[in-house]
């Protein structure tokens, strides 16, 4: 790739790109396609995990046992999220596959949006349609829509595409109409998730080093990005002053944790191309047998890293603002990902691989306008394998899911039976559970109205059977 050669902004262009009217239902089709694929075997998994939590949140707001915007068990405020939760309980219950229907619709709107968004951004579908593609079929961050915890992330991408476009589209024409939709998306985000506080930072961003903003409207989005997160912290604040009833357990807010994001930032950085498949949570979910899987993928994924690295400083270079503002958006999502004490998560990175897509597209946009045609079909045969590879460690991971799910239906089946058989059994302590069924175990039991412990508890205030997981079955233990 010899010379430099400067991609140019063609801003008139922007509407006639993305405007359905355009031509833009073929892409769009491919990206629906491509999306119910990825999902398609979600749509038969159980619940997982924190999953569980939320149905108990759900049916004692049902009951009126807790009100609806108590403070959950690590003491968050997101009263976006309690609504989110209560209006699929009220209109599923426990039935999962509704649940996971919707998570699947959620998350291709989100690539239909960032499509439109790149769109209007680089005025070059193609480009788009590999940051959407890339985006959908992402294994990293597929904890989002796997988890039915994971839905009011999924809403949250949907605002950011909405804050962003509008952003645009305010800058493009000043009407206010425009900066009230950006603003109210970023609000209506920040009260779903705390992550959210990315939308105004990267709203505010790109009226610094878009260019297409005038000076008095850099302020308005500035000032008006100030005003949402004084808003934020006001109510954030009152709701930690004022807690009184919770939902479960709640202790001191456990939000940030600065020592955290060394490590966090290992596993989140690699995870943005594909899963590190020498990772021992991937390794056990590849086929007994292969032990050359993990090397093969490993020596993949890091010549894959310096292809990627390399083309995304060609980007920088030759690509004005978008490549910067993909950047610093990625960077940004990254360590508001980090800083979570709780560790690192899949669904933490759904906001920062929006940003990581930006600088791919943006990335082939700039091969492709600077007459690069070699390199660009090159650069896309790398991406489209990667694009691959994150398609079969998805279906991996769901086949993995699937199999764990069964296995945590038919233990909650048992449990349920055994507490029937013993009603004056007050507390169960399910031990020797292997960690794929171990967490949310407790949960959800709770949610059928039994109380479940993965230790056996050292007070003996009350009557406990011990139960030992043998092969797949509980087996009664001694009782206390």
């Amino acid at each position: 790739m010899k010379g430099t050669c400067v991609a140019t902004d063609v801003r008139g262009q922007a509407d006639n790109m993305t405007g359905v009217r355009g031509g833009a239902w073929p892409w769009i089709a491919v990206i629906v396609v491509i999306g119910l694929v990825i999902g398609l075997q979600t749509l038969f998994t159980y619940f997982a995990c924190d999953d569980f939590y939320w149905l108990n949140a759900a049916k004692r707001w049902t009951d009126g046992d807790a009100p609806l915007f108590a403070p959950n068990c690590a003491n968050n405020f997101r009263p976006g999220t309690h609504l989110i939760v209560y209006a699929t309980y009220l209109a599923f219950g426990d039935r999962a596959i509704g649940y996971h229907v919707v998570s699947v619709l959620l998350h291709i709107i989100v690539a239909v949006g960032i499509f439109s968004m790149v769109s209007r951004f680089v005025e070059d579908r193609r480009p788009a349609m590999l940051a959407s593609v890339f985006f959908v079929t992402a294994s990293g961050p597929m904890e989002s829509f796997q988890w039915v915890s994971g839905m009011p992330m999924l809403v949250v991408g949907i605002m950011f595409v909405v804050a962003m476009i509008s952003a645009d589209k305010y800058a493009a024409n000043g009407s206010p109409l425009f900066l009230g939709f950006a603003s109210t998306a970023s609000l209506a985000a920040l009260f779903t998730h705390e992550f959210a506080i990315l939308i105004p930072v990267v709203s505010s961003l790109y009226a610094f080093v878009s260019g297409r903003v005038s000076g008095s409207r850099i302020r308005s989005i500035v000032l008006c990005n100030v005003a949402i997160l004084a808003v934020w912290f006001m109510a954030y604040h009152n709701h930690y002053a004022g807690r009184s009833q919770s939902i479960g357990e709640v202790g001191e807010p456990r939000l940030i944790s600065l020592s955290s994001i060394p490590s966090n930032m290992r596993v989140a950085l690699p995870s943005l191309l594909m899963p590190n498949v020498s990772a021992p949570s991937v390794q056990q979910r590849l086929p007994e047998g292969l032990p050359w899987v993990a090397t093969v993928f490993q020596v993949f994924w890091v010549g894959a890293l310096v292809l990627v690295s390399g083309f995304i400083l060609y980007g920088l270079v030759n690509r004005a603002w978008q490549s910067r503002l993909g950047a610093l958006w990625c960077a940004a999502g990254l360590c508001i990902a980090s800083i979570a004490a709780s560790g690192i998560a899949g669904r933490y990175l759904y906001l920062a691989i929006m940003g990581f897509v930006l600088v791919l597209a943006t990335t082939y946009a700039a091969l492709l306008q600077c007459g690069q045609r070699k390199w660009a079909r090159f650069f896309l045969a790398v991406c489209s394998l990667l694009i691959a590879v994150n398609m079969a460690c998805t279906q991996v991971t769901l086949s993995f899911l699937g199999v764990s799910a069964q296995g945590r239906i038919r233990l909650l089946t048992q449990i349920r039976q055994i507490a029937a058989r013993h009603p004056e059994v007050t507390d169960f302590a399910v031990v020797d559970l292997p960690d794929k069924y171990s967490r949310g175990i407790s949960w959800g039991a709770g949610y059928y109205g039994v109380k479940v412990t993965t230790s056996v508890p050292e007070s003996a205030n009350t009557r406990t059977m011990v139960l030992v997981y043998r092969d797949g079955d509980l087996v009664m233990g001694n009782s206390r």
